[in-house]
């Protein structure tokens, strides 16, 4: 039997235990990985003890297997149309009210572009990764563009009144905006 005075292998020395040896982490570890064995081991024993009801060949016992009658089901399938045919209409009243938005109208003529492109454009607003195209149809046809031709690319500055929008290869990389 080791004293509290005396390390027992594998220990350390924890400071904040009032000079007490405690295991280190890999001790404890191996520990930790024994009593969930154990514990494993418990559970499997328990339920192979537990005694199931055995049921007569071609029936099922299973309380979760429920079998309908036809009209439980015809009447859930009525009442799963009737909730389809309104969420239809509420789907097509809502796009009805977006072809009439600004961003609706956006979208109609430019069919590819996702209803947040399309919103963002509407709102005569711009981000990065936009294409050249995009931030057009949003702000419209810039004052002036200084275009650089590289070996790696096609870089351009285009000038809206006192702010700058840099594009590489027709993609919006970032923007000055004066205030």
């Amino acid at each position: 039997m080791h004293s509290a005075a005396t390390p027992r292998p594998g220990a350390t020395l924890d400071t904040r235990s009032d000079g007490m040896y405690l295991p280190s982490k890999k001790g404890f570890t191996f520990f930790a990985i024994g009593c969930a064995l154990v514990l494993i081991t418990y559970a499997s024993t328990v339920s192979n003890r537990i005694e199931r009801p055995s049921s007569p060949a071609g029936t099922n016992n299973n309380p979760a297997i429920v079998r309908d009658t036809s009209a439980d089901a015809a009447q859930r399938k009525a009442v799963a149309d009737r909730q389809n045919l309104e969420l239809g209409k509420k789907l097509a009243a809502a796009n009805a009210a977006f072809a009439k938005s600004p961003a609706g109208k956006v979208c109609a003529k430019h069919p590819q572009w996702t209803r947040d492109i399309c919103a963002t454009v509407a709102a005569r607003k711009i981000h990065i990764g936009m294409t050249d195209e995009k931030v057009r149809a949003s702000w419209g046809r810039p004052e002036r563009i200084n275009r650089s031709v590289y070996s790696f690319g096609v870089h351009e500055q285009w000038i809206y009144h006192n702010e700058y929008l840099y594009f590489e290869d027709g993609v919006l990389t970032s923007y000055q905006l004066s205030r």
